[in-house]
């Protein structure tokens, strides 16, 4: 329990388990040897009404103390990660974009996502893949007419793909915004915006023409 704690008079804080958002779980002899894996990644941000911060902190208060984890990436990879207890882990967009095949990034750069409402309460019956990356597609999601009172002129539809500028460097550089494990919509609300380019093959083409000239402007007046 929390008392008195920036105007709230009193919260009951839960630790999160994997168990209660994965579609999959790890084995109860696997969870006894300390094996767990990431909750879910997402940035914080209501994505319904109100727009992303620009910036963001995180503040350790208290760094718990005791025995070790480990994560399973759970993706196939093989991958694990030795953390301590209440570890909240960090990813790069940057890397996440250059690491793309050419095809993909071609993609990536001229597609937007549109949220549902109330993203966090329609996604909430549904369950996370065991990457903590994504929704399984079982339609679980709660029906929009048992959603909380929303207006469609609320919702938030954002780039996959924004841009980062590096002042002392003068060069652009492009990141996937990093939205939650399962606070992405369904592949429904993917709307990929093929802009003609000066090529036959027009998919292959990392920067459509309107993306090359609007990044261009940005760029000559901040330069």
């Amino acid at each position: 329990m929390v008392y008195s704690h920036e105007g709230l008079a009193e919260a009951r804080l839960k630790h999160p388990h994997h168990k209660a958002f994965h579609k999959n779980v790890v084995s109860q002899e696997d969870e006894d040897k300390g094996v767990t894996r990431f909750y879910g990644w997402h940035i914080d941000a209501a994505l319904y009404n109100l727009s992303p911060p620009k910036v963001m902190t995180l503040y350790a208060v208290n760094v718990p103390q005791g025995l070790k984890q480990i994560v399973k990436y759970d993706d196939g990879s093989g991958d694990e990660l030795p953390v301590p207890l209440g570890t909240t882990a960090f990813v790069s967009g940057r890397t996440m974009f250059d690491i793309l095949p050419p095809e993909l990034k071609s993609i990536a750069v001229r597609t937007q996502v549109k949220y549902a409402p109330h993203p966090y309460v329609w996604m909430s019956p549904a369950r996370a893949g065991s990457a903590g990356l994504g929704i399984e597609s079982d339609g679980l999601e709660m029906p929009l007419s048992e959603l909380p009172p929303w207006e469609e002129s609320r919702q938030k539809t954002y780039p996959v793909v924004g841009l980062s500028f590096y002042f002392n460097l003068c060069m652009l550089r492009l990141f996937c915004p990093f939205h939650s494990s399962g606070r992405i919509p369904s592949r429904r609300n993917y709307h990929s915006k093929f802009i003609l380019a000066e090529s036959r093959n027009s998919s292959l083409v990392l920067f459509p023409r309107d993306h090359l000239v609007k990044a261009l402007c940005i760029l000559a007046v901040l330069t």
